[in-house]
C-alpha cells in the first residue's frame, strides 16, 4: 500500500511539474524559408541593424519563457559581399555578432553543415543586464541569407535535452 502511495505521488508530481512549462509546437515562416520546433508560440520582429557591410534588415523570431529564449534569426546579405565573402569569415562574424550582442565569449565551437551549406555550432556564457547565463548557437550560410539559431538560458538552469531538440529541429523549406 505504501509503495502504491508513493508510486502515486510521484506520477502526480510528474503532471503538475509539467503543468508549467510550455507546449512545444511547429512553426514555419514562409518568408524566412524556414521551420523549427520550440516551445510556446514566438513572437515575431524585425528591425534594420548597422553592420560593417551597411544596415541589413534583420528579422527575428523568439520564444521567451523565462529563464530560457528560444530564437531564430535570419538576413540577407549584399549580392555584392557574397560574391567575393568567405563563407566562414561570414559564419565567425555571425558567431561573434549573436554572442557580442549579450555580453557574450564563445567557448568552443565546431563547423557543421545543414543541407550542405556550411554553419558554426558554438557554445559559451553571457553577462546581459545583470545576468549571466549559457548560450548555444548555430549559424548557417545559406546562399544570400544568415540563419541565427540559438538558446540562451539564465544562470545554471541549462535543460541540454531542450536546447538541442529545439536546434535540431531547424529545417530549410523545400
Amino acid at each position: 500500500m505504501r509503495t502504491r502511495l508513493l508510486s502515486m505521488l510521484g506520477v502526480a508530481a510528474l503532471v503538475l511539474s509539467a503543468c508549467g512549462a510550455a507546449e512545444w509546437n511547429d512553426f514555419t515562416s514562409v518568408e524566412g524559408r524556414f521551420s523549427v520546433t520550440l516551445p510556446g508560440t514566438p513572437n515575431e520582429s524585425s528591425q534594420r541593424v548597422p553592420s560593417a557591410v551597411g544596415d541589413i534588415e534583420m528579422h527575428m523570431f523568439l520564444s521567451d519563457q523565462g529563464a530560457s529564449g528560444f530564437a531564430v534569426a535570419y538576413f540577407d546579405m549584399p549580392a555584392d559581399l557574397l560574391a567575393v565573402a568567405d563563407a566562414q569569415l561570414l559564419l565567425d562574424g555571425a558567431i561573434q555578432g549573436a554572442f557580442g550582442n549579450v555580453g557574450g565569449t564563445v567557448e568552443s565551437q565546431t563547423n557543421i553543415t545543414l543541407d550542405g551549406f556550411p554553419g558554426i555550432e558554438a557554445t559559451g556564457s553571457f553577462s546581459f543586464e545583470g545576468e549571466d547565463g549559457a548560450m548555444k548557437a548555430r549559424v548557417y550560410v545559406v546562399n544570400e541569407r544568415i540563419y541565427q539559431i540559438y538558446v540562451a538560458e539564465q544562470g545554471g538552469q541549462s535543460n541540454s535535452e531542450s536546447v538541442d531538440r529545439f536546434l535540431n529541429s531547424f529545417n530549410l523549406a523545400k
